[in-house]
């Protein structure tokens, strides 16, 4: 008996942004079925290369017995990606698109198959991350004073109260 997984992959751990440099760790689950579903990561519609996934399958809580006459089994894979500049395009900021695909082997239909989940993330450059901050002064207001600027004002009047 084969069993088709009910809706699309779930994935987990994701963040909405990342900076260039950082590890993307995230994991993506199919739903139970028979036989094992697949679970392949694509990042802007290209395959991730099998270096970066690991299959966490194995792990408690992956299967399911119905009277020992189905077996279904539950596809759990983790992507671990560093982000380089290559995928900003050298620009300061850009939004990648990564998706999970959920699919079934040897299932005599394709109709309804494969099942993705599509998310969106946003990745930018150091320089990006100072850009987009603001210091906040001492009445708690935003104001755009760069660092170094606050810390002359500081020694300025530190210096006048000691002489």
């Amino acid at each position: 008996m084969q069993v088709i997984p009910e809706g699309n992959p779930t994935i987990e751990g994701l963040r909405d942004r990342y900076l260039v440099g950082d590890y993307l760790v995230a994991t993506c689950s199919s739903g139970l079925g028979d036989p094992k579903p697949t679970i392949s990561w694509y990042l802007n519609r290209q395959l991730v290369n099998s270096k970066s996934v690991k299959d966490l399958s194995q792990r408690a809580g992956s299967s399911y017995h119905d009277d020992d006459k189905v077996k279904l089994r539950r596809t759990t894979v983790q992507l671990r990606l560093p982000l380089d500049k290559k995928l900003t395009a050298n620009k300061s900021s850009s939004t990648i698109e990564l998706s999970c695909l959920q699919s079934m082997d040897n299932l005599g239909t394709t109709s309804i198959y494969p099942r993705n989940t599509t998310r969106l993330v946003r990745v930018t450059t150091d320089e990006q991350q100072v850009k987009n901050q603001k210091l906040y002064g001492v009445f708690g207001c935003a104001t755009s004073v760069s660092a170094t600027s606050m810390i002359v004002v500081y020694v300025l009047i530190a210096w006048n109260f000691l002489f």
